[in-house]
């Protein structure tokens, strides 16, 4: 019996530091998936936000420059609000040394979105200003709208070996100083055809 516990008593010991060892890696291993999953669903915004503005530098304005939505609202096409519009729930909040955008940035932009003004919080608001640039090339037969947004890794534990991973394999450049966390930049492209 003196034999049984003892062997009993280093198992449980055996298991305690194999789990010691590998639980911290299996945290590591979950919260990387998580920051991917994150990461492709950002992607796909930015997807989505290039074609956005490809979108709005293509339709062609009305004679005095403007397009009737409804009986009351008047809206341009504006190829860098479309995407930021698209980008605003990928969006992080940090915006250490940048400024609020003017009260009536924030204000004509939460009026035109409607369903989304719980989302767009003037933090929010001015964080997608900064952090979204969008360049619009025209010919006279294309459109072709490229979108750059710097994306807010925000997972704890991994965000910062993400950033440093990309710098060090030549993928998407990190951006840990701009903003105080670390960020990594995604970029799409749009062309489309005119008819």
């Amino acid at each position: 019996q003196g034999g049984r516990s003892t062997v009993n008593r280093d198992c449980k010991g055996q298991m305690l530091a194999e789990m010691a060892l590998a639980f911290p890696i299996q945290v590591l291993l979950t919260l990387g998936i998580l920051q991917l999953g994150l990461l492709s669903v950002a992607r796909a915004h930015a997807k989505v936000a290039a074609f956005s503005a490809a979108r709005a530098a293509i339709v062609e304005p009305a004679p005095a420059g403007l397009l009737r939505i409804g009986a009351s609202r008047i809206l341009k096409p504006d190829p860098a609000k479309a995407a930021r519009l698209v980008l605003l729930p990928v969006t992080g909040r940090s915006l250490s040394g940048f400024a609020r955008p003017p009260r009536s940035l924030r204000g004509e932009m939460l009026n035109r979105i409607g369903g989304l003004a719980r989302l767009a919080d003037p933090a929010r608001l001015a964080a997608a200003q900064a952090k979204t640039r969008v360049e619009v090339a025209r010919s006279p037969d294309r459109v072709r709208a490229i979108v750059r947004h710097d994306f807010e890794l925000t997972v704890p534990g991994v965000s910062r070996l993400f950033a440093a991973a990309a710098s060090a394999f030549g993928g998407a450049p990190g951006i840990p100083d701009r903003y105080g966390v670390p960020h990594l930049r995604i970029e799409e492209q749009c062309e489309l055809r005119r008819r």
